[in-house]
């Protein structure tokens, strides 16, 4: 007898627990298979993933943590070495080990907003981009919104 024949057979108080049981299991075995495909997608950002990715804090001087972050989205904190002025009216910002490109119109609105970015060699940065490597500069920070910039001692 087949187990077709069984379930035929079995009560169905006991069919309906077999069935639920089957039910629990496949769902836990589905949350398993998804934490596990949030691993390895680099959703996770503590005890359980969301639904949206956190944006990941990256020191300047840490460069496994820049590799290990190239072409995502992160919120990097790290000092200005030195500013070099663009001829088109932009600069870039020379960090440790990576750049922040500055268009004119950033320069303007950063100016506009009260912070000289010209004269912050030696400032504490922090500003959210996408790491990735540049034919000119190296590893740079394309910065999204150059207003929320945050530039301290």
């Amino acid at each position: 007898m087949g187990w077709f024949e069984r379930l035929k057979e079995m009560d169905l108080v006991k069919l309906r627990i077999v069935t639920f049981s089957a039910l629990v299991i496949s769902f836990l075995l589905a949350l398993f298979l998804l934490k596990i495909g949030a691993e390895r997608l680099g959703l996770t950002s503590g005890g359980y993933f969301p639904l949206l990715p956190k944006s990941v804090v990256v020191k300047g001087k840490d460069l496994e943590s820049i590799n290990k972050h190239l072409g995502k989205e992160v919120i990097f904190k790290d000092t200005v070495k030195t500013v070099e002025k663009d001829p088109e009216g932009g600069c870039v910002l020379k960090l440790t080990y990576v750049s922040v490109p500055l268009s004119a119109a950033d320069v303007a609105l950063l100016k506009k907003e009260g912070e000289d970015i010209l004269m912050c060699s030696g400032k504490r940065i922090e500003a959210q981009g996408v790491l990735d490597i540049h034919p000119v500069y190296g590893l740079q920070l394309s910065v999204k919104d150059p207003s929320k910039m945050k530039l301290g001692p």
